[in-house]
């Protein structure tokens, strides 16, 4: 990946150098937390840790209560990337099936998986991911939904993953959300489903559910780690952010767009920001699974930021 040129907008190099800031803050937490929604029984993330087993006598032995068990953490088995394939052609991670679909002109890459048996009760889910992310975040979750008989779907919001970088696209939450409403009446093709989201693919969500004309489509929804916004400019306008913070804000907003829109200075830091290492770093301090945070995540973000527009394209400011 290191002799990938870089050939675009500033504006789409801040995609990347943004990732690392906004996901940290999102995770802050600790971990991804969901919220379970009607006709959604199987665990998003892993099995539950296995109970522990304490002897009567080891309970008297000590008075204090016994520590606290981690869930069991397995080093994930990924197929080798190559970086001369085709992002938008290459198979979704966990993944039954990786198609293309033709949304508005632009190429838009799908995962799916089918229910283990088919079952007309329980609604199809769409799984939508993070900034930085693709569907391959899903990895875990798609046999897990199929066998508890939901048909499970998988999405690349257009300029992340593996779908198109469209050069002419205004990038927005609203652009995002039709994207995933037009994916649930052409592709589903269900009368509603149940969104999943993690970060920015909580805030397209949410966005779903409130569309005026087209909330019905939404059964549902699973929101990890919500996203604020697009960016962190909103503490500017919060009445919660005090004079001082938002004068603060303002002159390190200010800073950051003019280094994003100087290319050879943005060029600079999104080529050293974007190695593995780096975003190792970030990825540890967020996610409680130290193993993922280590291996596939700094992988596919870094691979995937390599997928670049020769083209400009407008990001939110």
């Amino acid at each position: 990946m290191a002799g990938l040129g870089l050939k675009c907008k500033p504006s789409v190099v801040g995609l990347y150098l943004f990732v690392l800031v906004h996901e940290a803050s999102c995770f802050m937490s600790g971990g991804m937390r969901a919220t379970p929604v009607r006709g959604l029984q199987t665990p998003l993330i892993n099995k539950p840790a296995p109970q522990l087993r304490t002897s009567s006598v080891n309970l008297r032995m000590s008075s204090m209560a016994p520590p606290p068990i981690e869930p069991p953490i397995e080093p994930p088995i990924e197929p080798p990337r190559k970086e001369e394939s085709s992002m938008l052609e290459t198979p979704c991670l966990g993944a039954a099936e990786t198609t293309t679909w033709s949304w508005n002109g632009y190429d838009i890459r799908v995962a799916q998986t089918p229910p283990a048996v088919p079952s007309n009760s329980k609604p199809p889910i769409v799984m939508i991911h993070g900034f930085g992310s693709s569907c391959d975040t899903w990895r875990n979750q798609y046999d897990a939904f199929a066998s508890a008989g939901h048909h499970v779907y998988g999405i690349d919001l257009l300029g992340l993953g593996g779908s198109e970088k469209a050069a002419d696209a205004d990038y927005s939450i609203m652009l995002w959300k039709n994207q995933v409403l037009d994916f649930v009446q052409q592709v589903v093709k269900s009368e509603s489903v149940i969104l999943v989201g993690n970060s920015i693919g909580s805030l397209v969500s949410v966005n779903c559910a409130a569309d005026e004309e087209r909330k019905h489509l939404v059964d549902g929804l699973v929101l990890m780690n919500c996203a604020a916004g697009m960016n962190s400019k909103f503490v500017l306008y919060d009445k919660r952010t005090s004079p001082v913070g938002k004068a603060i804000s303002s002159v390190v907003f200010g800073v950051l767009e003019f280094v994003l829109n100087t290319k050879p200075i943005a060029e600079f830091f999104f080529n050293n920001l974007r190695g593995e290492d780096n975003i190792q770093q970030v990825l540890q301090n967020v996610y409680v699974n130290k193993v993922r945070s280590v291996t596939s995540l700094p992988c596919d973000v870094a691979w995937m930021s390599g997928d670049v527009t020769t083209e400009s394209a407008t990001w939110p400011g």
